[in-house]
């Protein structure tokens, strides 16, 4: 994990988009190689407060009962609840009204980006907004940054020491020298305090400061960062392992003497070409005039299949993408803008003696439907999956069904050994545990490890066989392998009623048939064939 690095916009703005994605605070911090804590901290820090105009906090607001009495000088007698009165926030007057906050805040991510309910939610919301997160961590550096560091008691000493010997004509230089030890300050610091008023002596007070003229120091060039947003090396590496037959180009810039001249390199992976263009100055103007004089002298399909991906460094000449991703007519120059813009605007730019031709391309829907058809079957068989939708599974035999989930079958009773080998192995761990700890020996306790593999079957064939194996197998047998008995010995128990009471209503005829037999074999051998 990173330490004590400062999160940037970049990440700042994959937390925003993490987070809609209800993604965890351990899956962002993993991504971006941050803590997770780092993460819990950043999203409620910055978090913001939104209220719409139908806000409304009662816990009550539903089922209000109060009838437009809720407010002692209200002039609108609504019959219906508090909640659609236009008036703003009466539902402070309310005697019942109880504050609700929705429980969600209360734990990750504690914010309303992802939440479902957000657009019908009547409560306060909590937004993070990676822009408005980056402004205030700005905002608070540079604030913390301003001021002194430096107590009352330390300015009024070193300005005890060094306002009398300057009105005496020493130099700060010659002050700073003579009492390092003393003042424990450089001689910047000395100037800046003077020049913020914070000692007893002014500019004035030294002689040559007021004859020095003020150095004029060029404007430092300000790095738009969000201009690296979705243009990082990881989103190129991710384009190119998508697209690994892109041509790719590569741009720098070479800088010779200070102030002077600039080249822009361009360089054609795919055929090892360089172009260099000199520019007067390095500038992101510079080199969007040279992309534009490429865009008119060779026209958009070479233009675009040229420069389908750039890569460069982020210089500050490389700060303004969108100047080079346009033309000057403020259209994109690749094809998928183009199809964008046609579809959102159902227009096309063209110029004057330009035209548009429909293309139409004929299609065999018998051939286009049988190669989908037969990439359906491949990926099946590839997987060793069943395809649940094919309209013959439904008609297919017991043996048939088998025969389909057999190799399925196979690699669930492979997984289900090496998990009852963890199992044990596990049973191991704690019965060492409890014996160390005092709590028991139970090395010798049995158990058994049951994985139900739940397959299609056909019922009929299991009844049809059920029914055929009646006198070559027992009935505990036969019930075993029903599929309607889930439990054996409760049937059993059901069968054994049903003939009682059929021998508490008929017992005495059957008994009279058979002669003094067994009453339970006569009442079964007159069931079998009242049955046939």
């Amino acid at each position: 994990m990173a330490k004590n690095a400062h999160l940037v916009l970049d990440e700042r703005a994959t937390i925003e988009v993490r987070i809609r994605e209800r993604a965890s605070f351990t899956e962002i911090g993993r991504e971006l190689g941050k803590d997770p804590s780092t993460i819990s901290k950043e999203v409620r820090l910055h978090s913001q407060t939104v209220r719409k105009d139908s806000f409304n906090p009662c816990s009550k607001r539903s089922t209000c009962d109060e009838y437009g009495t809720a407010c002692s000088k209200c002039k609108l007698q609504y019959s219906k609840s508090c909640k659609r009165c236009p008036r703003v926030k009466c539902y402070e007057h309310c005697k019942q009204f109880e504050v609700l906050v929705c429980n969600k805040l209360k734990k990750p991510p504690y914010v309303c980006n992802g939440c479902i309910q957000r657009q019908s939610c009547k409560l306060e919301k909590h937004i993070y907004s990676a822009k408005s997160a980056q402004k205030n961590y700005e905002t608070t550096r540079s604030e913390s940054r301003q001021g002194i560091a430096i107590t009352p008691e330390e300015l009024k000493r070193v300005d005890a020491i060094v306002s009398p010997l300057v009105k005496l004509g020493q130099s700060i230089h010659m002050i700073c020298v003579n009492n390092a030890d003393d003042i424990m300050l450089d001689e910047k610091t000395i100037y800046n305090y003077i020049d913020a008023g914070l000692l007893s002596v002014d500019n004035v007070d030294l002689p040559r400061k007021v004859r020095y003229r003020t150095r004029s120091h060029k404007k430092p060039v300000r790095v738009d960062k969000q201009c690296h947003v979705g243009r990082t090396y990881e989103d190129f590496e991710a384009y190119l392992a998508a697209n690994p037959d892109i041509p790719v180009v590569e741009m720098d810039s070479v800088e010779g003497r200070k102030g002077g001249k600039v080249l822009l390199t361009i360089y054609f992976r795919n055929s090892s070409l360089m172009l260099a263009f000199i520019r007067d100055n390095n500038t992101a103007k510079s080199v969007t005039e040279i992309f534009d004089w490429l865009y008119e002298q060779l026209g958009h399909e070479v233009f675009t299949s040229l420069f389908q991906v750039i890569l460069t460094d982020r210089g500050s000449e490389f700060t303004n993408p969108l100047a080079i991703e346009f033309n000057k007519g403020n259209g994109r120059r690749d094809l998928a803008e183009f199809l964008k813009d046609l579809k959102e605007h159902m227009a096309i730019k063209v110029t004057s003696d330009g035209g548009v031709d429909k293309l139409q391309a004929d299609l065999n829907i018998d051939a286009v439907m049988a190669f989908l058809d037969k990439q359906r079957r491949d990926l099946f068989d590839f997987a060793a999956a069943v395809d649940t939708k094919d309209p013959d599974l439904g008609n297919a035999s017991g043996t048939a069904i088998n025969f389909r989930y057999m190799d399925l079958d196979a690699d669930c009773d492979s997984l289900g050994t090496e998990l009852k080998d963890t199992f044990r192995r596990l049973k191991l761990f704690i019965d060492v545990y409890f014996q160390i700890t005092g709590q028991g020996d139970f090395t010798n306790e049995e158990f058994d490890i049951v994985f139900n593999m739940d397959l299609p079957v056909n019922e009929t064939d299991i009844i049809n066989n059920a029914v055929n194996s009646n006198g070559l197998l027992s009935k505990r047998t036969i019930l075993q392998n029903h599929p309607w008995v889930t439990d054996v010995d409760e049937e059993l128990a059901r069968i054994d009623e049903e003939k009682k009471a059929a021998m508490e209503e008929y017992g005495d005829g059957i008994h009279a048939v058979i002669g003094g037999g067994d009453p339970y074999e006569a009442f079964e051998a007159c069931q079998a064939a009242v049955n046939e």
